[in-house]
């Protein structure tokens, strides 16, 4: 199998060849060379002007020559000038502009010339950067071919660099151009009709930076797919400019491109020695489109002075693998072929493909002229490894050719579509009960992953199995898998295959659940109108005696049986089974009679309902009702009961029975209780607990829960009013499904104030929760007798009463409350004020469930607390004012203290001293002293009397 594969494959790429000799005739004015075969034959230079420019030939699908062009004349296949063939251009351009002849679609003897004139005159009568066509038709001039139409402008203001790009799928092409001024790609369908007159534009390509199109040459790939663009960033003209070479992919049904990847290279600028990096727009494609082949030119410019100036190009060939899953892989696949020589001059490196789906490579290296003597080969370029694709080193001669340039064809003459493409499979449409198997014929000694892992039974196979997982909508749901096969080289390949699992409905089986046995023509149905392709019903306990393969049956049940089901296969119009449980049935005297449905709610002064079930034949229903009465279908599926208004709640259930030749059966439902809302009311609101909160002077905290919230309005109001008035007043809102919630702007520290909730019905009642009140603390600061007296207003609205209220306090810095003290009642007395100088309190009531706690305002007392400084001690040993100790010390405990004789020498010195010192060891006297409180920032100087 393997050899016959081989033999497949060489034949199908000899035919491919020879379907592709087209591009055969490479001409210039040096150089002559036949690519029917390779290597190519020499044969003499093309007729024509001395000028320099590219050349452009075609060729018939068997390799004769047809017609050539040298930018200014067009020239039949024995060198003489066509008719009406001389005087195309209005004057002659850049060295490098390309010509491109590409057959006109649906024609087998018709020929489009496209060129662009961006002259080297800048003068008025010269400067013409149109795009033309010329029309050359093969049947006249006895098969020599004619220039029926010359000339013909298609766009004013071109850059000279533009190309044709082709999908294999369409017989039809584009021809790509880019706009003088601005950011802008311009594509014109060319189709049988002729060439469109208005462009599709693609503008302001910025996805990768600020960027303008550097004017260079574009290179679509042989599939269509892509096409490459030289671009210029914004630059900082005093350190770095950037060179970008981007990557568009092309939507051949619009005409517009997008950004695909990007390459670029940076380097200095305005410094001499100055080196920059240039990724040359002169790149081109494997024959399969996978891999882009790039010449990298490094630059080295040194101006010694200025008759003195040394240009060194140093050029490297490399390769990227656009098949890479993402921008940092296809970065990461670059490949070097080939260091060129060093040469002086900075000119481009052409690169085309031949017939053969090989790449020739042109490149400057004469040092004197800037002449290429010979071209370069990829040889297999569509491989994966430098050693496969064998680069070979100037092996073709060029006839020194001027600067190296090679001719443009039609990109799509080298297409030629990768051996490994498509082993993901074809994509499939499946039903959700099919399983698929994925791939195509496994290849030998390849290895294979699939994407995502856990869809498929093995991943590392050429061929897993893929079960979709049961649909539960109409809807098809489409899944892509991605597939990667590596061969023994480690070369990658990459393939996606897409599956659309078709859409299902899911249908549910209606009908009697509970029968008597031997009951007969029991009705069972799907649900919501069925509509499908087919259904076919099963039945477990029973026999179908009508309706088969239609959306509703009548069933005979045999005796008893707990397992009994009906259930149905519904083939939709997909042509795929729809989901449809089993219905399970309970054959058995006692029946399960299924609960009365209806309104189990009734509307505000709405007293007469309807209620039913569904209906089994031969039963008969007596409806039993509380606090109601069955005004209409009593012992029928379908009852109408009038509800007396003032019930809170009634009941209703049925009794069922149902007499067959194989039983006496009987059942009762469950009940069903119906709710009046118009007796709902305050007892389902309750305000269980209102509190400050710490450290929000203004905020209130309130508790709740509504009960049966079903029956009121999801808003409700929050009103307050001051201890003492009637009228209440909003202060926000709250919703019946929360339990907790906050408003703030309250005087909590000036005013004691009532909170309550105010709910409403469906009904539009008003249903109002109990009253509770916010605890507001006072005090004051006894200086006399160093006491704080605090009293706050009791918390009384707890059902269990207060079991205690807690007082807890901060001094000055401190970051957290403790608690000081509990009691009962609604006030204290607190000894002591000198342990700081601002007390902040607040109590928390307890209730006796524990449940909640309410929490007052804050209070912040302030102190002075002086400092007192003796000037007086006595340091006999007596334990009275033996030290020097100024009072309240332990509030200006962060200190310095200097003390010195009569003559100002110093006799003691302390930081954050603690009021021991007793004059030890020095004589009675007057001293003085300096205190300073370091935290207070203040300063105390005095004297001081030491008797002994």
């Amino acid at each position: 199998m393997a050899k016959i594969y081989c033999f497949l494959f060489l034949l199908f790429s000899f035919t491919h060849c020879f379907a592709q000799k087209e591009s055969s005739f490479w001409l210039s004015q040096y150089y002559g060379l036949n690519f029917g075969q390779f290597p190519p034959t020499t044969i003499p230079p093309a007729p024509g002007s001395s000028y320099h420019v590219n050349r452009a030939s075609v060729a018939d699908a068997s390799g004769n020559l047809l017609f050539s062009t040298d930018g200014m004349s067009y020239f039949d296949k024995t060198g003489q000038v066509m008719p009406n063939g001389q005087g195309i251009s209005v004057t002659w351009g850049t060295t490098y502009l390309p010509v491109i002849i590409a057959p006109v679609p649906g024609s087998t003897t018709q020929y489009y010339s496209f060129m662009v004139r961006q002259p080297l005159s800048t003068t008025q009568a010269d400067y013409d950067t149109k795009l033309r066509y010329s029309l050359i038709d093969m049947s006249l001039n006895n098969g020599k071919g004619d220039v029926v139409q010359k000339d013909v402008a298609i766009a004013d203001t071109q850059h000279d660099g533009f190309t044709l790009i082709k999908t294999p799928d369409d017989p039809n092409y584009w021809l790509i151009s880019q706009s003088m001024f601005g950011d802008t790609l311009n594509a014109y369908r060319i189709n049988q009709q002729g060439i469109a007159k208005i462009p599709v534009k693609t503008e302001h390509l910025r996805s990768f930076g600020d960027v303008n199109f550097d004017g260079n040459f574009l290179k679509a790939s042989p599939d269509g797919r892509f096409l490459t663009l030289s671009v210029a960033s914004a630059m900082n003209l005093n350190t770095e400019n950037k060179n970008i070479l981007q990557v568009l992919r092309f939507d051949n049904q619009t005409g517009h491109f997008t950004p695909f990847r990007q390459l670029s290279r940076s380097g200095t600028i305005n410094s001499n020695p100055s080196i920059q990096t240039y990724l040359q727009s002169t790149t081109e494609f494997s024959a399969d489109s996978r891999f882009l082949y790039v010449v990298e030119d490094s630059v080295y410019l040194y101006i010694a002075n200025q008759n003195s100036v040394q240009v060194t190009s140093n050029k490297t060939l490399v390769c990227y693998d656009l098949a890479a899953s993402n921008a940092t892989f296809f970065d990461q696949s670059r490949q070097v072929l080939f260091k060129f020589p060093e040469a002086p001059y900075d000119l481009l490196a052409f690169m085309q493909l031949t017939p053969q789906k090989k790449i020739v490579i042109s490149d400057v290296t004469d040092i004197d002229f800037g002449i290429a003597k010979a071209f370069s080969v990829i040889q297999n370029p569509s491989a994966c490894t430098i050693a496969q694709k064998g680069f070979s080193y100037q092996t073709i001669p060029a006839g020194n050719s001027i600067a190296s340039i090679l001719p443009v064809f039609p990109p799509w003459y080298f297409h030629e579509p990768s051996t490994e493409d498509n082993f993901a499979g074809p994509d499939a449409l499946v039903c959700n009960h099919q399983s698929l198997k994925l791939g195509t014929t496994p290849r030998p000694n390849y290895t294979y992953n699939w994407q995502p892992t856990g869809l498929v039974s093995n991943a590392n196979t050429a061929n897993p199995t893929y079960q979709p997982s049961i649909p539960t909508t109409s809807a098809n749901d489409t899944v892509r898998f991605y597939a990667k096969m590596t061969d023994l080289t480690g070369c990658v390949y990459y393939d996606s295959v897409q599956v659309i699992v078709k859409g299902v409905n899911t249908w549910k089986i209606q009908g009697s659940r509970s029968v008597c046995p031997g009951v007969k023509g029991v009705s069972y149905w799907i649900e919501d109108k069925w509509k499908g392709k087919q259904i076919t019903w099963q039945v477990q306990g029973g026999t179908i005696v009508s309706g088969q393969n239609t959306d509703t049956i009548r069933v005979d049940w045999n005796t008893s049986n707990l397992q009994a089901s009906v259930s149905a296969i519904s083939i939709n119009t997909n042509g795929c089974q729809d989901n449809i449980n089993p219905f399970p049935v309970k054959v058995f005297k006692f029946l399960e009679t299924e609960q009365p449905k209806g309104r189990d709610t009734l509307l505000c002064s709405q007293w007469i309902e309807t209620y039913r079930i569904l209906p089994t034949n031969g039963s008969v229903y007596d409806w039993q009702v509380i606090n109601g009465q069955v005004i209409a279908g009593q012992g029928s599926a379908q009852v109408t009961i009038r509800w007396e208004p003032t019930m809170q709640a009634g009941k209703v259930w049925i009794n069922e029975s149902v007499n067959t030749a194989l039983e006496i059966c009987f059942g009762r439902s469950d009940t069903l209780t119906v709710i009046n809302p118009k007796t709902v009311g305050n007892e389902n609101v309750h305000l269980y607990n209102v509190s400050g909160v710490l450290n929000q002077p203004s905020q209130l905290k309130l508790q709740y829960v509504i009960q049966k919230q079903p029956f009121y309005l999801p808003e409700v109001l929050i009103q307050t009013r001051i201890l003492g008035q009637l009228n209440w007043q909003n202060a926000g809102t709250t919703t019946t499904n929360s339990q907790t919630t906050f408003i703030t702007n309250q005087p909590l520290d000036s005013l004691v104030s009532e909170y309550r909730l105010v709910a409403f019905t469906i009904c539009g009642d008003s249903a109002i929760s109990e009253i509770h009140r916010n605890i507001l603390l006072q005090g004051t600061g006894i200086e006399t007798g160093k006491k704080i007296a605090l009293t706050w207003s009791p918390y009384t609205t707890w059902s269990g009463g207060i079991a205690s209220y807690e007082v807890l306090r901060k001094l000055d810095d401190q970051s957290d409350f403790s608690t000081l003290t509990t009691s009962t009642q609604s006030q204290a007395t607190l000894p002591g004020t000198t342990e700081g100088f601002q007390y902040c309190f607040y109590v928390t009531g307890q209730s006796t469930s524990g449940a909640y706690q309410s929490l007052s305002n804050q209070l912040c007392l302030t102190f002075e607390n002086p400092l007192f400084i003796p000037n007086v001690i006595t340091p006999d040993g007596d334990g009275k004012n033996d030290t020097w100790h100024p009072e309240p010390l332990n509030l200006y405990s962060a200190n310095q203290v200097r003390i010195v004789n009569q003559w100002g020498i110093k006799v003691f010195e302390a930081r954050d001293y603690q009021g021991d010192w007793g004059a030890a060891n020095l004589p009675s006297g007057v001293y003085y002293y300096e205190f300073v409180a370091t935290e207070r920032k203040q300063a105390f100087k005095g004297f001081l009397q030491v008797f002994k």
